[in-house]
């Protein structure tokens, strides 16, 4: 399914999982995840690679853990304020500041704060 979110078209796929509810994937390679909590979180520059892995993951907790948690800037939104986060630092961050940071990580590609 095809979903035009104002950033061009997003492919969303409901799964099958305990934790969330749908995911999604638009061609400036955010993720939008949304969980059963009501609550949405987009991440920032995922590869197409890992959202295939994502959708393919018999387990989506799992998958979700091992990597896209902590590994791209992201944004929630939903049951509570906005919030943004860079992974490099861990630290919340508001909305102006966050979009500076993201284009300075853009630049330099997705950041991992994992070996």
């Amino acid at each position: 399914m095809c979903v035009d979110l104002g950033r061009g078209c997003e492919a969303v796929t409901l799964v099958e999982s305990s934790l969330l509810s749908s995911i999604g994937y638009s061609s400036d390679q955010t993720l939008e995840l949304k969980f059963r909590s009501g609550v949405t979180y987009r991440y920032f520059a995922v590869p197409e690679m890992v959202v295939e892995g994502f959708i393919a993951a018999e387990s989506k907790g799992a998958y979700f853990n091992r990597h896209v948690r902590d590994r791209f800037p992201y944004r929630r939104s939903g049951a509570r304020s906005s919030t943004s986060v860079l992974p490099s630092t861990g630290r919340s961050r508001g909305v102006g500041e966050a979009r500076s940071s993201l284009k300075q990580s853009a630049s330099r590609g997705p950041a991992c704060t994992h070996s």
